[in-house]
C-alpha cells in the first residue's frame, strides 16, 4: 500500500516536472523566435502613457487610457504568418491614476483637448420646440439634450422618441433647482428610455449644493466651457476649442445657423460627440 502510494507521488511528480520542463522550453522558443524579437523591439513605440484627469479645486477634465503591447498574444496573432504586421498587434489598458470615472463630486468643464472632440447641449424647457431642433440636425450628429420636469411631463413620448435617436438626456430637474424631490423622478424616467452610460445634471454656475445632491445620484454635474445666450455663430467662432461643451439655447436664431455650427466645428478638425464619448479616457 505504502510502495503504490509512493509510485502515485512519483508519477505525479514526473508528470509536473514535464508539464514545467515543456512550458518552459516553450517559452524559451517563443522567446528566442525572430518574430517575437521584432515584437519586442517594437513594444517601446507602440506604448502609449495613460494620462491623468485634470484636477483644479473643484473641477476637473478628463484624462486618457494608455495601451502597452501585450507580447505574447501579439505573437499567437502574427505567428500564422510568421511576420510582424501592426494591425495584428494585441494591446493591454493602461488606466491612469487618477481617473473620472465615479468622481462626481467635480464640475465637468470640458472633455480632454487630445481627442479633437466638442460636445453640443441643448436645453429644452416647456417652450422649446424639441421637434424643430430634431428636423434641423441630421440624425448622425450626436446631441445632448437635457430636460426640465415641467417639459418631461408633458412629452414622454417625445423623450423615447430622442431616445430612440441614441441622443444624451441630461436632467435640469425642475427649473435647474435640484433641491426639488423630482428630480430623481426624472433622472428615473430617462433610465426607462435611455441606454447613456451616465447620468448628467447641468449648471451654469457652481452650486455646491447641487453638486452635492448630484454626486449622490451618481450624477456628473456639467459647467459648460461655453454658454451662449445670442448671435450663437459668432460666440462658437470666438470661443471655440478642442474638448469645448457649449452650451446652446432652443430658439429661432440658434435654429437658423445650427447648421452652420456644424460645418464651421467640423471645418475645424473637431468632431461632434455626445457627453459619454466626450468624457470616455478612451482616445
Amino acid at each position: 500500500m505504502v510502495k503504490k502510494f509512493f509510485q502515485t507521488i512519483g508519477i505525479v511528480s514526473l508528470a509536473c516536472f514535464s508539464f514545467i520542463f515543456t512550458e518552459k522550453t516553450a517559452v524559451t522558443l517563443r522567446d528566442s523566435d525572430s518574430l517575437m524579437k521584432v515584437i519586442k523591439e517594437k513594444s517601446d513605440v507602440y506604448k502609449v502613457e495613460s494620462e491623468n484627469a485634470k484636477i483644479e479645486d473643484d473641477t476637473i477634465v478628463p484624462g486618457l487610457n494608455g495601451k502597452n503591447i501585450n507580447n505574447n498574444k501579439s505573437y499567437d496573432n502574427m505567428k500564422r504568418l510568421n511576420e510582424f504586421n501592426e494591425k495584428l498587434l494585441i494591446y493591454d489598458l493602461i488606466l491612469p491614476d487618477i481617473s473620472i470615472k465615479n468622481t462626481y463630486n467635480k464640475y465637468i468643464i470640458s472633455g480632454n483637448p487630445r481627442k479633437n472632440m466638442v460636445s453640443l447641449i441643448f436645453k429644452v424647457d416647456v417652450n422649446s420646440d424639441v421637434n424643430d431642433l430634431l428636423n434641423t440636425v441630421d440624425y448622425n450628429i450626436p446631441l445632448n439634450i437635457f430636460i426640465d420636469g415641467n417639459w418631461l411631463e408633458k412629452n414622454q413620448t417625445l423623450l423615447k422618441k430622442i431616445a430612440n435617436l441614441n441622443y444624451i438626456i441630461g436632467n435640469l430637474s425642475y427649473n435647474g433647482d435640484y433641491t426639488n424631490s423630482g428630480y430623481v423622478w426624472i433622472n428615473t424616467i430617462i433610465n426607462k428610455y435611455s441606454k447613456q452610460e451616465y447620468n448628467y445634471c447641468y449648471v451654469e454656475e457652481k452650486n455646491e449644493d447641487f453638486l452635492d445632491i448630484c454626486s449622490l445620484q451618481k450624477s456628473y454635474t456639467i459647467l459648460p466651457s461655453l454658454i451662449i445666450d445670442n448671435n450663437p455663430l459668432i460666440e462658437v467662432k470666438n470661443g471655440l476649442n478642442s474638448g469645448e461643451i457649449i452650451s446652446l439655447k432652443i430658439n429661432e436664431q440658434t435654429l437658423k445657423e445650427l447648421p452652420l455650427i456644424i460645418n464651421y466645428i467640423n471645418s475645424k478638425g473637431y468632431r461632434i460627440v455626445g457627453l459619454d464619448e466626450l468624457l470616455s479616457e478612451d482616445m
